[in-house]
Protein backbone atom coordinates (compact mmCIF):
# COMPACT_ATOMS: atom_id res chain seq x y z
CA UNK A 1 0.00 0.00 0.00
CA UNK A 2 1.41 3.67 -0.77
CA UNK A 3 1.71 5.67 2.12
CA UNK A 4 -1.17 8.90 1.36
CA UNK A 5 0.79 12.00 0.20
CA UNK A 6 4.24 10.39 -1.31
CA UNK A 7 5.12 9.90 -4.75
CA UNK A 8 7.51 6.87 -5.03
CA UNK A 9 9.20 7.24 -8.27
CA UNK A 10 12.69 6.95 -7.60
CA UNK A 11 15.85 7.74 -10.15
CA UNK A 12 17.97 4.20 -9.93
CA UNK A 13 21.39 4.44 -11.87
CA UNK A 14 23.89 1.12 -12.41
CA UNK A 15 27.13 1.69 -10.92
CA UNK A 16 30.49 1.53 -12.65
CA UNK A 17 33.29 0.87 -11.10
CA UNK A 18 37.02 0.34 -12.14
CA UNK A 19 36.14 -3.21 -13.26
CA UNK A 20 33.15 -2.90 -15.12
CA UNK A 21 29.90 -2.74 -14.34
CA UNK A 22 28.58 -3.71 -10.86
CA UNK A 23 25.17 -4.60 -9.31
CA UNK A 24 25.31 -1.29 -6.84
CA UNK A 25 23.20 1.14 -7.74
CA UNK A 26 22.34 4.62 -7.29
CA UNK A 27 19.15 5.64 -5.87
CA UNK A 28 18.05 9.35 -5.61
CA UNK A 29 15.32 10.69 -3.33
CA UNK A 30 13.69 13.80 -3.10
CA UNK A 31 11.81 15.27 0.40
CA UNK A 32 8.40 14.49 -1.37
CA UNK A 33 9.40 10.73 -1.74
CA UNK A 34 8.71 8.38 0.58
CA UNK A 35 12.40 6.97 2.10
CA UNK A 36 11.16 3.67 3.38
CA UNK A 37 10.72 2.74 -0.18
CA UNK A 38 14.00 3.64 -0.98
CA UNK A 39 15.67 2.05 1.90
CA UNK A 40 13.86 -1.02 0.73
CA UNK A 41 16.10 -1.24 -2.37
CA UNK A 42 19.15 -1.25 -0.62
CA UNK A 43 21.75 -3.37 -0.76
CA UNK A 44 25.40 -4.43 -0.82
CA UNK A 45 27.62 -1.52 -2.47
CA UNK A 46 24.49 0.18 -2.96
CA UNK A 47 24.33 4.57 -2.51
CA UNK A 48 21.22 6.53 -1.24
CA UNK A 49 21.58 9.96 -2.19
CA UNK A 50 19.65 12.40 -0.79
CA UNK A 51 19.12 15.65 -2.30
CA UNK A 52 18.47 19.06 -0.98
CA UNK A 53 15.59 19.85 1.46
CA UNK A 54 13.69 18.99 4.32
CA UNK A 55 12.83 15.68 4.79
CA UNK A 56 10.09 15.20 7.60
CA UNK A 57 10.13 11.45 8.19
CA UNK A 58 12.95 9.23 9.64
CA UNK A 59 15.32 7.11 7.85
CA UNK A 60 14.85 4.01 9.11
CA UNK A 61 17.94 1.20 7.97
CA UNK A 62 17.75 -1.18 10.57
CA UNK A 63 19.31 -4.87 9.99
CA UNK A 64 20.64 -2.75 6.74
CA UNK A 65 24.14 -4.33 6.17
CA UNK A 66 26.46 -3.76 3.07
CA UNK A 67 29.59 -5.77 2.61
CA UNK A 68 32.91 -5.48 3.47
CA UNK A 69 34.34 -4.43 0.28
CA UNK A 70 30.59 -3.37 -1.00
CA UNK A 71 29.06 -0.74 1.90
CA UNK A 72 26.03 0.69 1.96
CA UNK A 73 26.06 4.21 1.61
CA UNK A 74 23.81 7.56 2.74
CA UNK A 75 24.11 10.33 1.43
CA UNK A 76 23.45 13.69 1.47
CA UNK A 77 24.70 17.38 -0.17
CA UNK A 78 25.60 18.71 3.14
CA UNK A 79 23.52 21.02 5.52
CA UNK A 80 21.14 21.30 2.68
CA UNK A 81 20.38 18.47 3.28
CA UNK A 82 17.78 18.06 6.45
CA UNK A 83 16.14 14.98 8.01
CA UNK A 84 14.06 16.62 10.83
CA UNK A 85 11.71 15.18 13.76
CA UNK A 86 9.55 17.98 13.36
CA UNK A 87 6.22 18.39 11.60
CA UNK A 88 4.69 21.62 10.32
CA UNK A 89 1.42 22.53 12.28
CA UNK A 90 -1.30 25.11 10.42
CA UNK A 91 -4.03 24.49 12.05
CA UNK A 92 -3.97 27.38 14.65
CA UNK A 93 -6.53 28.90 16.46
CA UNK A 94 -6.11 32.55 17.99
CA UNK A 95 -7.05 32.56 21.77
CA UNK A 96 -6.83 36.29 22.18
CA UNK A 97 -3.76 38.25 23.78
CA UNK A 98 -0.80 36.36 21.69
CA UNK A 99 -2.52 32.70 22.59
CA UNK A 100 -2.86 29.60 20.24
CA UNK A 101 -3.73 26.28 20.53
CA UNK A 102 -3.60 23.78 18.42
CA UNK A 103 -4.63 19.50 18.12
CA UNK A 104 -1.53 17.61 18.69
CA UNK A 105 -1.51 13.84 19.14
CA UNK A 106 2.02 13.28 20.94
CA UNK A 107 3.69 15.78 23.62
CA UNK A 108 6.33 18.05 21.74
CA UNK A 109 9.22 18.59 23.63
CA UNK A 110 9.90 21.57 20.56
CA UNK A 111 8.45 24.23 18.95
CA UNK A 112 10.47 26.66 16.08
CA UNK A 113 8.58 29.67 14.88
CA UNK A 114 10.35 30.53 11.97
CA UNK A 115 13.24 29.04 13.33
CA UNK A 116 13.43 30.48 16.19
CA UNK A 117 13.34 28.06 19.41
CA UNK A 118 10.41 28.83 22.15
CA UNK A 119 10.71 27.89 25.91
CA UNK A 120 8.56 24.70 26.77
CA UNK A 121 6.63 25.28 30.19
CA UNK A 122 6.33 21.78 31.97
CA UNK A 123 6.88 18.69 29.80
CA UNK A 124 7.95 15.08 30.68
CA UNK A 125 10.72 12.34 29.67
CA UNK A 126 10.99 9.00 29.06
CA UNK A 127 8.28 7.38 31.35
CA UNK A 128 6.46 10.19 32.38
CA UNK A 129 8.88 11.66 34.69
CA UNK A 130 8.72 13.76 36.74
CA UNK A 131 4.69 13.85 37.08
CA UNK A 132 5.03 9.61 37.12
CA UNK A 133 5.22 8.70 40.99
CA UNK A 134 6.08 5.47 39.52
CA UNK A 135 9.08 6.87 37.38
CA UNK A 136 12.56 5.10 37.24
CA UNK A 137 14.43 8.08 37.45
CA UNK A 138 12.31 9.67 40.26
CA UNK A 139 15.31 9.08 42.82
CA UNK A 140 18.16 9.57 41.05
CA UNK A 141 20.17 12.84 42.09
CA UNK A 142 16.94 14.03 44.47
CA UNK A 143 18.57 15.87 46.88
CA UNK A 144 19.86 17.94 43.86
CA UNK A 145 16.49 18.59 42.18
CA UNK A 146 16.73 15.78 39.85
CA UNK A 147 17.98 14.93 36.45
CA UNK A 148 16.27 17.59 34.93
CA UNK A 149 17.21 21.23 36.63
CA UNK A 150 15.95 22.99 33.57
CA UNK A 151 12.32 21.97 33.28
CA UNK A 152 9.78 25.31 34.38
CA UNK A 153 6.82 24.10 35.99
CA UNK A 154 3.32 23.54 34.41
CA UNK A 155 1.31 26.39 34.36
CA UNK A 156 -2.39 25.78 35.27
CA UNK A 157 -3.93 27.32 32.50
CA UNK A 158 -2.72 28.37 28.94
CA UNK A 159 -3.28 31.73 29.95
CA UNK A 160 -0.44 31.80 32.44
CA UNK A 161 1.98 31.13 28.99
CA UNK A 162 4.81 33.59 29.26
CA UNK A 163 5.84 35.11 25.75
CA UNK A 164 7.48 32.73 23.22
CA UNK A 165 6.30 29.93 25.10
CA UNK A 166 4.61 26.31 24.78
CA UNK A 167 2.98 24.13 27.16
CA UNK A 168 1.27 20.67 25.89
CA UNK A 169 -2.14 20.02 27.48
CA UNK A 170 -2.08 16.14 27.32
CA UNK A 171 -5.31 15.63 28.66
CA UNK A 172 -6.59 17.97 26.02
CA UNK A 173 -3.79 16.58 23.02
CA UNK A 174 -3.57 19.98 22.82
CA UNK A 175 -0.49 22.07 21.80
CA UNK A 176 -0.66 25.48 23.67
CA UNK A 177 1.64 28.38 22.13
CA UNK A 178 2.15 32.06 22.89
CA UNK A 179 3.85 33.87 20.69
CA UNK A 180 4.14 37.79 18.83
CA UNK A 181 4.49 36.46 15.40
CA UNK A 182 0.75 35.91 13.67
CA UNK A 183 1.18 31.85 13.61
CA UNK A 184 -1.29 31.18 11.36
CA UNK A 185 0.90 32.74 8.63
CA UNK A 186 4.55 31.63 10.55
CA UNK A 187 6.47 28.86 10.28
CA UNK A 188 5.76 26.86 12.92
CA UNK A 189 7.41 23.13 14.00
CA UNK A 190 7.05 21.13 16.39
CA UNK A 191 9.34 17.87 17.36
CA UNK A 192 7.09 14.79 16.89
CA UNK A 193 9.33 12.04 15.61
CA UNK A 194 11.51 9.90 18.35
CA UNK A 195 14.59 10.02 16.26
CA UNK A 196 15.50 11.20 12.74
CA UNK A 197 17.80 8.19 11.93
CA UNK A 198 17.62 5.22 13.37
CA UNK A 199 20.12 2.10 11.89
CA UNK A 200 20.08 -0.38 14.30
CA UNK A 201 21.77 -3.76 13.90
CA UNK A 202 23.94 -2.43 10.92
CA UNK A 203 27.03 -3.08 9.42
CA UNK A 204 29.45 -1.89 6.82
CA UNK A 205 27.81 1.46 6.37
CA UNK A 206 28.84 4.64 5.59
CA UNK A 207 26.92 8.08 6.48
CA UNK A 208 27.79 11.05 5.27
CA UNK A 209 26.76 14.97 4.34
CA UNK A 210 23.49 15.51 6.20
CA UNK A 211 22.21 16.78 9.02
CA UNK A 212 19.46 15.80 11.32
CA UNK A 213 17.66 18.19 13.70
CA UNK A 214 14.24 18.61 15.84
CA UNK A 215 14.07 14.72 17.02
CA UNK A 216 11.44 13.99 20.14
CA UNK A 217 13.49 11.32 21.48
CA UNK A 218 13.67 12.03 25.35
CA UNK A 219 9.38 12.36 25.87
CA UNK A 220 9.60 8.01 24.78
CA UNK A 221 13.10 7.23 26.14
CA UNK A 222 16.60 8.14 26.06
CA UNK A 223 19.27 8.29 22.93
CA UNK A 224 19.83 10.09 20.34
CA UNK A 225 18.47 11.93 17.31
CA UNK A 226 20.77 9.60 14.88
CA UNK A 227 21.52 6.49 16.50
CA UNK A 228 23.79 4.22 14.86
CA UNK A 229 24.40 0.50 16.33
CA UNK A 230 26.78 -1.88 14.64
CA UNK A 231 30.14 -2.68 13.02
CA UNK A 232 32.28 -1.49 10.45
CA UNK A 233 30.99 1.74 10.21
CA UNK A 234 31.62 5.43 8.89
CA UNK A 235 29.79 8.71 9.95
CA UNK A 236 31.67 11.75 8.55
CA UNK A 237 30.50 15.05 7.77
CA UNK A 238 26.97 15.17 9.48
CA UNK A 239 25.54 18.01 11.45
CA UNK A 240 23.37 16.80 14.51
CA UNK A 241 21.39 20.38 16.67
CA UNK A 242 18.56 21.68 17.34
CA UNK A 243 17.73 17.90 18.79
CA UNK A 244 15.96 17.61 22.31
CA UNK A 245 18.45 15.37 23.90
CA UNK A 246 21.82 13.68 22.22
CA UNK A 247 22.66 14.71 18.90
CA UNK A 248 24.56 11.48 18.04
CA UNK A 249 24.93 8.18 19.44
CA UNK A 250 26.95 5.50 18.48
CA UNK A 251 27.27 1.90 19.69
CA UNK A 252 29.41 -1.33 18.13
CA UNK A 253 33.14 -1.99 16.71
CA UNK A 254 34.68 -0.65 14.26
CA UNK A 255 33.18 2.62 13.81
CA UNK A 256 35.26 5.77 12.93
CA UNK A 257 33.44 9.20 13.00
CA UNK A 258 34.94 12.46 11.55
CA UNK A 259 34.14 16.01 10.71
CA UNK A 260 31.19 16.05 12.72
CA UNK A 261 29.28 18.80 14.72
CA UNK A 262 27.03 18.85 17.51
CA UNK A 263 25.15 21.64 18.63
CA UNK A 264 22.71 23.19 20.82
CA UNK A 265 21.35 20.09 21.47
CA UNK A 266 19.09 19.56 24.55
CA UNK A 267 21.04 17.23 26.53
CA UNK A 268 24.56 16.24 25.08
CA UNK A 269 26.61 16.30 21.75
CA UNK A 270 27.48 12.88 21.22
CA UNK A 271 27.88 9.55 23.29
CA UNK A 272 28.96 6.40 22.57
CA UNK A 273 30.01 3.11 23.33
CA UNK A 274 31.78 0.05 22.08
CA UNK A 275 35.20 -1.22 21.04
CA UNK A 276 37.58 0.24 18.20
CA UNK A 277 36.21 3.39 17.80
CA UNK A 278 37.92 6.32 16.03
CA UNK A 279 36.70 9.39 16.80
CA UNK A 280 38.34 12.65 15.52
CA UNK A 281 37.28 16.19 14.30
CA UNK A 282 34.15 16.80 16.15
CA UNK A 283 33.02 19.72 17.27
CA UNK A 284 30.47 19.99 20.62
CA UNK A 285 29.51 23.41 20.69
CA UNK A 286 26.17 24.89 23.38
CA UNK A 287 24.87 21.15 24.20
CA UNK A 288 22.53 20.73 27.03
CA UNK A 289 20.30 23.57 26.39
CA UNK A 290 17.41 22.22 28.73
CA UNK A 291 19.73 21.93 31.14
CA UNK A 292 19.88 18.57 32.25
CA UNK A 293 21.34 17.77 35.64
CA UNK A 294 25.06 17.74 34.11
CA UNK A 295 26.16 15.55 37.57
CA UNK A 296 23.80 12.80 35.56
CA UNK A 297 24.27 13.32 31.88
CA UNK A 298 25.22 16.25 30.19
CA UNK A 299 27.49 17.96 28.27
CA UNK A 300 29.48 18.16 25.00
CA UNK A 301 30.78 14.34 24.65
CA UNK A 302 29.79 11.71 27.26
CA UNK A 303 30.62 7.61 26.45
CA UNK A 304 29.06 5.33 29.48
CA UNK A 305 27.12 2.02 29.01
CA UNK A 306 28.31 -1.47 29.08
CA UNK A 307 32.12 -1.02 29.82
CA UNK A 308 31.68 2.73 27.82
CA UNK A 309 34.33 3.03 24.77
CA UNK A 310 37.61 0.42 24.85
CA UNK A 311 40.79 0.11 22.50
CA UNK A 312 39.81 3.59 20.93
CA UNK A 313 41.13 7.10 19.83
CA UNK A 314 39.13 10.50 20.84
CA UNK A 315 41.62 13.39 19.16
CA UNK A 316 41.33 16.82 17.50
CA UNK A 317 37.70 17.30 19.06
CA UNK A 318 36.80 20.51 20.33
CA UNK A 319 34.04 20.40 23.51
CA UNK A 320 33.41 24.62 23.85
CA UNK A 321 30.77 26.68 25.83
CA UNK A 322 28.76 23.45 26.82
CA UNK A 323 26.55 23.63 29.88
CA UNK A 324 28.27 20.32 31.92
CA UNK A 325 31.21 18.40 31.17
CA UNK A 326 33.13 19.13 27.96
CA UNK A 327 34.33 15.24 27.47
CA UNK A 328 33.41 12.74 29.72
CA UNK A 329 34.45 8.89 29.83
CA UNK A 330 32.55 7.46 32.32
CA UNK A 331 32.39 3.59 33.45
CA UNK A 332 35.01 1.01 32.71
CA UNK A 333 36.32 3.50 29.35
CA UNK A 334 39.27 1.03 28.97
CA UNK A 335 42.69 1.44 26.82
CA UNK A 336 41.47 5.17 25.35
CA UNK A 337 43.53 7.34 23.73
CA UNK A 338 42.41 10.70 24.66
CA UNK A 339 45.11 13.09 22.34
CA UNK A 340 44.68 16.50 21.15
CA UNK A 341 41.44 17.54 21.75
CA UNK A 342 40.43 21.14 23.26
CA UNK A 343 38.09 21.68 25.69
CA UNK A 344 36.80 25.12 26.56
CA UNK A 345 34.46 27.36 28.43
CA UNK A 346 32.58 24.59 29.78
CA UNK A 347 30.42 24.88 32.57
CA UNK A 348 31.47 21.55 33.97
CA UNK A 349 34.62 19.61 34.03
CA UNK A 350 37.03 19.73 30.82
CA UNK A 351 38.02 16.58 30.86
CA UNK A 352 36.71 13.67 32.78
CA UNK A 353 37.54 10.33 32.75
CA UNK A 354 35.46 8.54 35.41
CA UNK A 355 35.65 4.87 37.30
CA UNK A 356 37.92 3.64 33.98
CA UNK A 357 41.26 2.69 32.81
CA UNK A 358 44.21 2.29 31.82
CA UNK A 359 43.86 5.51 29.79
CA UNK A 360 46.21 7.93 28.11
CA UNK A 361 45.12 11.53 28.16
CA UNK A 362 48.40 13.70 26.13
CA UNK A 363 48.45 16.64 24.53
CA UNK A 364 45.31 18.24 25.09
CA UNK A 365 44.56 22.11 26.07
CA UNK A 366 41.91 22.19 28.58
CA UNK A 367 41.27 26.58 29.03
CA UNK A 368 38.40 28.34 31.10
CA UNK A 369 36.04 25.59 32.17
CA UNK A 370 34.12 26.14 35.31
CA UNK A 371 35.02 22.49 37.62
CA UNK A 372 38.87 20.46 37.07
CA UNK A 373 41.05 20.75 34.05
CA UNK A 374 41.20 16.99 34.35
CA UNK A 375 39.36 15.33 36.23
CA UNK A 376 40.53 11.58 37.30
CA UNK A 377 37.58 9.91 39.36
CA UNK A 378 38.04 6.80 40.68
CA UNK A 379 40.24 5.92 37.53
CA UNK A 380 43.33 3.87 37.05
CA UNK A 381 46.72 3.47 35.43
CA UNK A 382 45.75 6.43 33.37
CA UNK A 383 48.69 8.55 32.11
CA UNK A 384 48.05 12.44 31.77
CA UNK A 385 50.86 14.03 30.23
CA UNK A 386 51.82 16.84 27.73
CA UNK A 387 48.75 18.85 28.20
CA UNK A 388 47.95 22.32 28.83
CA UNK A 389 45.73 23.42 31.91
CA UNK A 390 44.83 27.23 32.43
CA UNK A 391 42.24 28.76 34.19
CA UNK A 392 40.02 26.33 35.70
CA UNK A 393 37.82 27.11 37.83
CA UNK A 394 38.54 24.24 40.40
CA UNK A 395 41.92 22.42 40.30
CA UNK A 396 44.08 22.37 37.27
CA UNK A 397 44.63 18.77 37.76
CA UNK A 398 42.60 16.44 40.21
CA UNK A 399 42.84 12.22 40.97
CA UNK A 400 40.12 11.23 43.40
CA UNK A 401 39.70 7.96 45.03
CA UNK A 402 36.05 7.29 45.64
CA UNK A 403 34.32 4.46 47.50
CA UNK A 404 32.86 2.53 44.36
CA UNK A 405 32.59 -0.81 43.22
CA UNK A 406 30.74 -2.34 40.02
CA UNK A 407 27.95 -4.85 39.77
CA UNK A 408 29.87 -7.58 40.73
CA UNK A 409 31.64 -5.81 43.90
CA UNK A 410 35.22 -5.36 42.55
CA UNK A 411 36.18 -1.71 43.82
CA UNK A 412 37.24 1.03 41.60
CA UNK A 413 40.74 2.49 42.20
CA UNK A 414 42.59 5.51 41.79
CA UNK A 415 45.87 3.57 41.38
CA UNK A 416 49.02 3.70 39.84
CA UNK A 417 48.52 6.82 37.46
CA UNK A 418 50.89 9.37 36.00
CA UNK A 419 51.01 12.82 35.67
CA UNK A 420 54.09 14.42 33.60
CA UNK A 421 55.44 16.97 31.43
CA UNK A 422 52.17 18.85 31.98
CA UNK A 423 51.78 23.55 31.73
CA UNK A 424 49.87 24.12 34.82
CA UNK A 425 49.03 27.19 35.32
CA UNK A 426 46.53 29.71 37.21
CA UNK A 427 43.67 27.85 38.14
CA UNK A 428 41.42 29.26 40.63
CA UNK A 429 41.52 26.24 43.37
CA UNK A 430 44.82 24.85 42.88
CA UNK A 431 47.32 23.00 40.69
CA UNK A 432 47.58 19.26 41.45
CA UNK A 433 45.32 17.19 43.91
CA UNK A 434 46.10 13.44 43.55
CA UNK A 435 45.58 10.46 45.91
CA UNK A 436 47.72 8.44 48.62
CA UNK A 437 49.37 5.78 46.87
CA UNK A 438 53.24 4.88 46.41
CA UNK A 439 52.44 4.41 42.34
CA UNK A 440 51.00 7.63 41.77
CA UNK A 441 53.45 9.77 40.58
CA UNK A 442 53.87 13.44 39.40
CA UNK A 443 57.07 15.22 37.60
CA UNK A 444 58.45 17.20 35.03
CA UNK A 445 55.70 19.68 35.26
CA UNK A 446 55.45 23.43 35.22
CA UNK A 447 53.84 25.66 37.33
CA UNK A 448 52.82 28.71 37.21
CA UNK A 449 50.64 30.81 39.31
CA UNK A 450 50.22 32.35 43.17
CA UNK A 451 48.60 31.62 46.25
CA UNK A 452 45.63 29.59 45.56
CA UNK A 453 46.84 28.32 42.30
CA UNK A 454 49.74 26.48 43.95
CA UNK A 455 48.09 24.42 46.22
CA UNK A 456 48.84 21.01 46.18
CA UNK A 457 47.46 18.22 47.90
CA UNK A 458 47.48 14.54 48.60
CA UNK A 459 43.65 13.52 48.71
CA UNK A 460 41.08 16.40 48.86
CA UNK A 461 42.17 19.02 51.97
CA UNK A 462 41.10 18.60 55.13
CA UNK A 463 41.76 19.90 58.73
CA UNK A 464 43.81 16.85 59.84
CA UNK A 465 45.07 17.05 56.04
CA UNK A 466 45.89 20.22 54.56
CA UNK A 467 46.95 21.44 51.11
CA UNK A 468 51.02 22.00 50.49
CA UNK A 469 51.67 25.60 49.08
CA UNK A 470 54.18 25.86 46.41
CA UNK A 471 56.07 23.63 45.01
CA UNK A 472 58.94 23.68 47.45
CA UNK A 473 56.70 22.64 50.38
CA UNK A 474 54.98 19.76 48.02
CA UNK A 475 58.65 18.23 47.20
CA UNK A 476 59.70 18.15 50.29
CA UNK A 477 56.70 16.53 52.03
CA UNK A 478 55.45 13.84 49.37
CA UNK A 479 58.50 13.74 47.38
CA UNK A 480 56.72 14.68 44.36
CA UNK A 481 57.07 16.22 41.19
CA UNK A 482 61.43 16.65 42.05
CA UNK A 483 62.22 17.58 38.25
CA UNK A 484 59.24 20.09 38.03
CA UNK A 485 59.39 23.83 38.23
CA UNK A 486 57.34 26.17 39.45
CA UNK A 487 56.89 30.33 38.51
CA UNK A 488 55.29 32.45 41.31
CA UNK A 489 53.55 35.31 39.04
CA UNK A 490 50.29 36.19 39.44
CA UNK A 491 47.93 35.96 35.94
CA UNK A 492 48.61 38.82 33.54
CA UNK A 493 46.75 41.20 32.34
CA UNK A 494 46.66 39.78 28.84
CA UNK A 495 45.35 36.60 30.52
CA UNK A 496 42.38 37.51 32.09
CA UNK A 497 41.14 39.22 29.18
CA UNK A 498 41.90 36.27 27.36
CA UNK A 499 39.69 34.43 29.32
CA UNK A 500 36.76 36.86 29.88
CA UNK A 501 36.24 36.96 26.19
CA UNK A 502 36.59 33.09 26.16
CA UNK A 503 39.05 33.20 23.06
CA UNK A 504 40.61 30.50 21.72
CA UNK A 505 43.15 31.71 19.46
CA UNK A 506 45.81 29.08 19.20
CA UNK A 507 49.19 31.96 19.23
CA UNK A 508 48.64 33.28 23.02
CA UNK A 509 48.71 29.45 24.27
CA UNK A 510 51.63 29.27 21.60
CA UNK A 511 53.85 31.97 22.76
CA UNK A 512 53.17 30.79 26.77
CA UNK A 513 54.83 26.87 25.89
CA UNK A 514 57.36 28.45 24.10
CA UNK A 515 58.70 30.48 27.43
CA UNK A 516 57.79 27.71 29.63
CA UNK A 517 59.69 25.44 27.29
CA UNK A 518 63.15 27.99 27.87
CA UNK A 519 65.32 26.91 31.36
CA UNK A 520 63.39 29.14 33.78
CA UNK A 521 65.01 32.55 34.64
CA UNK A 522 67.91 33.34 37.43
CA UNK A 523 64.97 35.27 39.18
CA UNK A 524 62.31 32.86 39.21
CA UNK A 525 61.20 30.96 41.98
CA UNK A 526 61.65 27.21 41.59
CA UNK A 527 62.57 24.41 43.35
CA UNK A 528 65.34 24.08 41.54
CA UNK A 529 66.78 27.42 43.35
CA UNK A 530 66.54 26.08 47.02
CA UNK A 531 67.73 22.47 46.48
CA UNK A 532 70.56 22.90 43.38
CA UNK A 533 71.39 19.21 44.16
CA UNK A 534 68.62 17.92 42.44
CA UNK A 535 69.93 20.60 39.14
CA UNK A 536 66.12 21.42 38.19
CA UNK A 537 67.56 24.24 35.94
CA UNK A 538 66.65 22.45 32.98
CA UNK A 539 64.17 23.14 30.52
CA UNK A 540 61.31 20.36 29.69
CA UNK A 541 61.44 21.30 26.29
CA UNK A 542 58.54 18.94 25.37
CA UNK A 543 55.98 20.84 28.29
CA UNK A 544 52.29 20.85 27.26
CA UNK A 545 51.02 19.94 23.65
CA UNK A 546 52.84 19.20 20.67
CA UNK A 547 50.20 20.37 18.25
CA UNK A 548 49.79 24.05 19.51
CA UNK A 549 51.72 26.33 17.51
Amino acid sequence: MKAAGWRTGLLILVGVTAWGTSHAEVIRVSPDQNLDAAVARLRAGDTLLLSAGVYRQTLLLNGKRGGLAEPITIEGVGDATIIRGSDVLKRWTPLGNDLYSHPLKEESSMVFVNGNALQQIGGTLYDGYPLNPQSDYRDLHKSEGGIWLGRVPDVKRPQELPPESFWYDATLKTLYVRSRQDLQHALVEASQRTRAVEAEGVGNMVFRKFRVQHANTAVRGRGAAMTVRGDNLVIEQITADWNDAIGLGTNGTQVRVSDVRVAYNGQLGMSGQGYKHHIERVTAVHNNRRKFNKWWEAGGFKFIGNGGLRDSVFEHCVALHNLGDGIWFDWKNRNVDIRRNLSAYNTGFGIHFEASGPGLIQHNVSVGNGQRGIYLSASHQTQVRHNLIIGNGLQGIASALEDRADENGVKFTAKGNRFHRNVIAWNKEGALFIPEDDAERSNHNVFLGRERHMMFSVEFPSLTRPSRQGLTEWNQQTGQDTRSWSWDVPMPATWSTYLNKQSTDMAPLARLLQDVRRTPPADQSTLGSENRALKLRVPIEDAGPDWVR
